[in-house]
């Protein structure tokens, strides 16, 4: 697959996702977001968007390429918390929802 961006020159880091369009049926796809409560150097709580029933794996990278489960949740509403406690052990953490 090649992907041509015109416009990356115009960024210092620019990062995409590729994937099935149809990967989730007629789900919609998961969201994650900083969660309106706050965030600290020795806690990060993040919210889920998702569709209820679902199974998702949070995951969690340094950089994009390595990915660790950090927890297991099943959506059983349309937005869950959940927290990372070791976020300040890294310079820089990527998160993804995932389903299994």
């Amino acid at each position: 697959m090649v992907i041509f961006d015109p416009l990356a020159s115009n960024y210092v880091r620019r990062f995409y996702r590729i994937g099935p369009a149809s990967a989730m049926g007629s789900l919609a796809p998961p969201s994650l977001a900083l969660s309106s409560s706050g965030s600290s150097r020795t806690t990060l709580i993040l919210n889920l968007s998702g569709s209820e029933g679902v199974n998702y794996r949070i995951q969690a990278s340094s950089d994009l390429i390595l990915w660790t489960t950090v927890t297991n949740l099943l959506c059983t509403n349309a937005t869950m918390s959940f927290q990372d406690p070791v976020p300040a052990s890294y310079q820089r953490r990527f998160y993804r929802a995932v389903t299994p």
